[in-house]
């Protein structure tokens, strides 16, 4: 997938754009809280070569056209992360993901977030269809994805290893012509 070489994709309240060095201190804090690590992969503690490593590897897969990985800025401040992985040119399919730090989560911010994201991947891409997973227990994750209007397609068990333990989680998918729809009305 080909990606602009400058990003900033603008919600109502936010703005997506690529990660800079600047943003390895926010980065750092907003995954070492510990609630993160129950449904995700990344390392903890995480240290300043964690956030170096992810911001250096985030700019390296951008331009591969594999990933992308795009901060979440409300005023001015790094509060979360969206990307995309897991693409599959040929089925025109990708999963994103997403975090948002802790004091700014059940405020919208996700929901909002992932709505800019796949405005623009269904804009600016041929991806057909977008997944989205999360755990079975990250009750909050799931009401962003269905506010969404993704669709649940099942459990896939143990799916997710997550700090040495097998999580099962929920699969849904949103279709490029169901999001549209839902977007006009």
């Amino acid at each position: 997938m080909k990606f602009p070489k400058v990003m900033q994709l603008k919600g109502e309240r936010i703005l997506l754009r690529m990660l800079a060095d600047s943003d390895i201190s926010a980065l750092m804090a907003i995954c070492n809280d510990p609630d993160l690590h129950h449904f995700t992969r990344i390392p903890y503690p995480y240290t300043r070569r964690d956030a170096a490593w992810f911001i250096d590897h985030a700019k390296k897969e951008k331009r591969t056209g594999r990933e992308l990985h795009c901060g979440i800025i409300f005023e001015n401040k790094l509060i979360g992360m969206i990307g995309i992985h897991n693409l599959v040119v040929k089925d025109k399919r990708t999963e994103i993901g997403y975090f948002i730090a802790k004091v700014y989560r059940g405020k919208g911010f996700a929901t909002e977030a992932v709505y800019t994201f796949l405005d623009f991947l269904f804009a600016s891409s041929e991806c057909n269809r977008i997944e989205i997973v999360c755990s079975v227990k990250n009750l909050p994750s799931q009401k962003v994805i269905e506010n969404v209007g993704a669709e649940f397609e099942g459990i896939a068990r143990e799916r997710c290893i997550a700090n040495g333990i097998a999580h099962d989680v929920r699969q849904y998918s949103i279709l490029r012509k169901e999001y549209l729809k839902k977007r006009k009305s």
